[in-house]
């Protein structure tokens, strides 16, 4: 419409006629494509069922009690040997955020949406499993089957910011800064997973939690966080049939997308072990 008044009423009529079949296309494509995906995750729901159908069927010590079903993504594996030039990214990175908390120059982080939003996401997640160890316990161990599958973003500042360097230096007094930078260097692997956060490897993040980011710590998929919600009170003996599938939530899936099944795992009073699938 802004282009009437530079058009004749010919011209305009076509580039009007134009863009309505643009956008008639686009809309028939985004319907098709909802299609597709709600296909698709109806599939997924008659798959998963089934399987769990069959894990009870397998694991008889299932009927014991209430078992949830949990659907959890899956993380990079691939591992490469971290570049020096990467560490010195992190290094002139970790530089600057702190300084930014010995001196007292950026006490909110910039926006306060900035750092408020994790510190409160954190403190949420600590409120839920404040009476209830045993989801904690659950979450950790299926956050594990995942391996890190919301590592990906933390690229070369793993998240951390001023706020996570003076929550480490209240715990850590007597250190200064060239002792706080030297301790996030010292934890490094040589080893970590291709194209995901400078301290993500194979056997998980290479920060101890007390050096995380709040984003870090008090991050849950959609999946994990569905169900803590569901399980926040319960208090006797829950199950878990744990399946896993190969795509990861935060790259992104289109309608059509293959997403099968990789893994499969109970976590129950005899621990956590892996059901083979016939």
């Amino acid at each position: 419409m802004d282009s009437r008044s530079r058009m004749s009423d010919s011209q305009f009529a076509f580039h009007l006629a134009l863009h309505r079949r643009l956008h008639q296309d686009r809309r028939r494509q985004r319907e098709r494509e909802a299609k597709r995906a709600e296909e698709q995750a109806a599939q997924e729901s008659l798959e998963n069922q089934q399987l769990l159908a069959s894990v009870r069927a397998q694991v008889t010590s299932l009927d014991d009690g209430p078992i949830a079903l949990v659907v959890i993504p899956s993380g990079a594996t691939g591992t490469s040997t971290l570049p020096a030039d990467r560490i010195d990214s992190y290094a002139r990175h970790l530089t600057k955020v702190i300084g930014e908390a010995f001196d007292g120059t950026a006490p909110a982080d910039g926006p306060v949406e900035a750092h408020r939003k994790p510190a409160e996401r954190l403190q949420r997640a600590e409120q839920r499993f404040a009476d209830n160890a045993a989801l904690r316990d659950l979450s950790d161990q299926l956050c594990g089957m995942c391996r890190g599958g919301c590592c990906g973003w933390g690229a070369d500042d793993a998240y951390v910011t001023s706020s996570t360097i003076r929550r480490y230096r209240l715990a850590n007094p007597d250190m200064s800064a060239d002792d706080v930078l030297a301790a996030y260097l010292a934890v490094l692997s040589p080893e970590v997973i291709e194209h995901s956060c400078i301290n993500h490897t194979s056997t998980g993040c290479a920060l101890p939690r007390e050096m995380r980011s709040d984003t870090c710590n008090g991050y849950y998929c959609e999946s994990l966080m569905a169900f803590q919600t569901e399980h926040l009170s319960r208090t006797e003996r829950l199950s878990v049939v744990a399946i896993q599938r190969a795509k990861a939530n935060w790259l992104g899936t289109g309608p059509g997308d293959i997403n099968p099944i990789v893994d499969v795992a109970v976590i129950d009073a005899h621990g956590k072990r892996t059901i083979p699938r016939e």
